[in-house]
């Protein structure tokens, strides 16, 4: 989130009232966009599909919800440290080359240690039907794949794009989800919010490789260090 400041002062600067509320919402947004996003959208969600599904449906949506928003950044946490480190020094080196290598391989690394723990968790000790565990399973890694393409975004401080993307990705999740619940209850309203997840993944990645059109090559030396990061942990 380096250099933000410099944009919020810029918003600021102007002088009447819709710069100062440019100000709070971007700020807002962009470093807390996936949790404003997230309490907005279960709102709505919860309002529209109360009437629809039922209060044990959403029960079960919001659940899934919680426990996927704290494993994906406790599980992911360590990685998205290193990859943040690594981003930074390229930019200071001005060598970004290697940045679609570097968000790529990132996420394969991410999703290989998130799988198995995903999935042993929903099969093994999560109550749910085969249709559910799938649809939790691919929304954990969804959300995942947010906060790392975040580090991208935010290294080229792009923070209209965040506030954007995430209100694109909150409208379609809620309309998606109620949509879906008529016919597949609470399986349709996480998948609803997964395609708002997409939405927000297509945007955020499209400018990260209209920003960097390198080719993709794997860095060893961040390949080398995510790999005893793991080991040690």
């Amino acid at each position: 989130m380096a250099g933000i400041g410099f944009v919020l002062r810029k918003l600021y600067k102007k002088d009447n009232l819709s710069g100062l509320a440019g100000a709070c919402l971007h700020s807002a947004f962009a470093s807390a966009g996936p949790w404003l996003f997230t309490v907005l959208a279960l709102a709505f969600i919860s309002m529209a599909g109360k009437s629809l599904v039922g209060s044990d449906a959403l029960f079960n949506f919001r659940t899934i919800l919680v426990y996927n928003f704290s494993f994906s950044l406790m599980i992911s946490g360590p990685i998205y440290m290193i990859v943040t480190r690594y981003l930074s020094d390229k930019i200071y080196c001005r060598d970004v080359t290697g940045a679609p290598g570097i968000l790529f391989g990132a996420l394969v690394m991410l999703w290989a240690i998130e799988i198995p723990i995903a999935a042993a968790f929903y099969i093994f000790f999560a109550d749910l039907g085969t249709a559910m565990t799938i649809s939790a399973i691919v929304n954990f890694l969804l959300l995942s794949a947010v906060w790392l393409i975040g580090i991208f975004i935010s290294a080229m401080r792009n923070y209209k794009l965040i506030t954007y993307s995430f209100f694109v990705g909150m409208v379609l999740a809620v309309l998606c989800s109620t949509a879906l619940s008529i016919n597949f209850g609470a399986v349709g309203i996480l998948n609803g919010f997964s395609l708002g997840l997409c939405v927000i993944i297509g945007l955020l990645l499209g400018n990260v490789l209209a920003e960097y059109p390198y080719p993709l090559k794997l860095t060893r030396g961040l390949a080398t260090t995510l790999v005893k990061a793991c080991k040690k942990a």
